[in-house]
Formats: C-alpha cells, sequence, structure tokens
C-alpha cells in the first residue's frame, strides 16, 4: 500500500513524496480512523499523509530544505496537496 503525493509549498517550491504502510498506521493510530475513511474523509486527513511523505523525504534527505518538526508548523507553508492517481494502490488490506 502507497500513495504518491505532491505538495507546493508557499514559496512555489513542489515536493514529491510517497506515504506507505507505516505512514497509514501512523494515519489510523493518530484519528482512529481506518484508513478507507481517507475516502471521505478531511482536509486534515490528506495533509496529514502529505506530511508523512514529506517526512519521508527529509529522512531520505531528499526534501529540498527543512522540514517543519510539527504538522501544525508544517500546514503553515503549504499551498496545496495533491494524491496523485498514476500511483496509487487500492487500499484493500484484505488478508489473503
Amino acid at each position: 500500500m502507497r500513495q504518491t503525493v505532491e505538495v507546493t509549498y508557499a514559496d512555489g517550491r513542489v515536493a514529491v513524496g510517497v506515504a506507505g504502510v507505516k505512514d497509514f498506521v501512523a494515519f489510523e493510530r493518530k484519528f482512529d480512523q481506518p484508513t478507507a475513511a481517507l475516502a471521505d474523509g478531511r482536509l486534515e486527513w490528506y495533509y496529514y499523509v502529505a506530511y508523512l511523505a514529506m517526512k519521508n523525504l527529509a529522512q531520505a534527505g531528499e526534501h529540498e530544505g527543512p522540514l517543519k518538526p510539527s504538522f501544525d508548523a508544517w500546514m503553515l507553508d503549504v499551498e496545496d496537496v495533491r494524491m496523485l492517481e498514476d500511483d496509487a494502490v487500492p487500499l484493500d488490506v484484505t488478508p489473503s
């Protein structure tokens, strides 16, 4: 399970990152909602997944500029978030 996310910052920078399984588990723990709830979700939920994807970029040393240390501080610099369809994998996690 993974989702490619594009973030446009207020200063014009654009970053593309990937949210993976650990990020969706973090989402479920923080919001006490299943990942499937993202389909009907609040804007905050999408932005939180994008923040986690940007944290992944920063940890890999691939994020341009410093990443704000908290979600709320990071949101102040964000102009837009897009979930890119071309790399999306269905969120069906039914065991086989």
